[in-house]
């Protein structure tokens, strides 16, 4: 199993208590419930934006590029729900295709749970993921 071994660390904070921040820089337009087809598209090739679903929410990382976009270390949460890949800390394709977390750990769930929160700190929400 290949292992999560970085955090980006930078960003704009977007926690608005319970609320969470819309997209602010110009990919308001892309607000919206997507399903997990629908995502794909945002995968950052040519020129699109980049989004990643944690826990049924969707974030515009476009902004990290270079940690998200193709070809770069988390490049291949891009366009997905990354649920499971970040909650097990695994970038196993396996678990990327695979969006189930009915067989987490508290350890997994607790990991998914930082993740989620750094992303509410850094990331505008663009979306929710439909079931």
């Amino acid at each position: 199993r290949r292992s999560i071994l970085a955090v980006p660390t930078t960003g704009l904070s977007i926690a608005l208590g319970s609320k969470l921040a819309r997209a602010s820089d110009g990919n308001e337009k892309y607000y919206k419930d997507y399903t997990r087809k629908e995502l794909t598209y945002f995968d950052g090739t040519n020129g699109k934006p980049i989004f990643i679903a944690l826990k049924g929410i969707i974030y515009d990382v476009s902004s990290k590029a270079k940690f998200y976009g193709p070809g770069a270390m988390y490049g291949l949460f891009a366009g997905r729900d990354a649920s499971r890949g970040l909650g097990k800390m695994s970038m196993d394709q396996q678990d990327v295709d695979d969006p189930r977390m009915d067989d987490f750990t508290e350890k997994d769930a607790e990991s998914l749970q930082k993740w989620v929160q750094r992303f509410e700190s850094k990331y505008p929400v663009v979306g929710k993921l439909k079931k």
